[in-house]
């Protein structure tokens, strides 16, 4: 639990989007309303947060080929949790020039449908880092796709991935009994189950914003051509 929540927090990840948001809010008008910018600000994120997965020992313990595909089933849904916990605890959307770029790209009303997201999410911050971890272990944490709805049994052996998560399942389990108790640990992690599929349903309703799929893409694109890499210099 330590390891995890030390990883998270050595990536600056909180640190690192209130600088990009304020920079972003300091452009001249004319240069803060490119959707451009805002993407670029959003897969930065996406970038960090896949650093702080790498960083877990039991992923890279998986052969290549089950981390690439676990990066592309996965890393879109861990993106989306994480920007609206960092939203939460930023209070971005209180500032109404974020919320306008935010519906700029994704739809008027997108930035109500997120803070709504956003008041719903547990305040045990902990708690939200550890579900990020057990999302990376999902067979397939995102919307399927024709590409994603390949037999996963062609990629990698989902014993393997389940017997990993379940590892994370069961720690944060006992995390919740040791804070709050039988009752009160249901309740939580009902709700924190919830909050994925909500966010999973909502990028389902977004499958038509293609700037940000594009971006998406480029960032899986990125990351794992880089984990191969890495494999090859570890090889050699």
């Amino acid at each position: 639990m330590t390891n995890i929540i030390n990883s998270y927090d050595e990536q600056n990840l909180f640190t690192q989007a209130k600088h990009l948001s304020n920079n972003q809010l300091s452009l001249p008008p004319k240069f803060r309303g490119k959707d451009s910018n805002t993407l670029n600000h959003i897969g930065s994120l996406y970038s960090t947060l896949h650093t702080f997965i790498e960083r877990c020992p039991l992923f890279y313990s998986l052969p290549l080929t089950f981390r690439n595909a676990l990066v592309n089933r996965n890393l879109g849904a861990l993106g989306s949790y994480n920007g609206i916990f960092l939203a939460k605890v930023m209070n971005a959307f209180e500032n109404e020039t974020y919320s306008k770029l935010i519906d700029n790209i994704y739809g008027d009303g997108h930035s109500k449908i997120a803070i709504q997201a956003c008041q719903r999410l547990d305040q045990n911050g902990t708690l939200i880092k550890v579900m990020l971890m057990i999302m990376i272990f999902s067979t397939n944490c995102a919307i399927v796709s024709n590409e994603l709805s390949k037999n996963i049994q062609i990629i990698f052996d989902p014993k393997i991935v389940l017997h990993t998560q379940n590892i994370f399942v069961n720690m944060l389990w006992k995390y919740l009994i040791y804070q709050y108790g039988s009752k009160e640990a249901i309740l939580r992690f009902m709700s924190l189950v919830k909050s994925v599929l909500d966010m999973i349903q909502r990028m389902a309703e977004g499958l038509n914003i293609r700037r940000h799929w594009t971006m998406l893409e480029k960032v899986v694109e990125q990351k794992t051509h880089l984990l191969s890499l890495e494999d090859v210099l570890v090889k050699q």
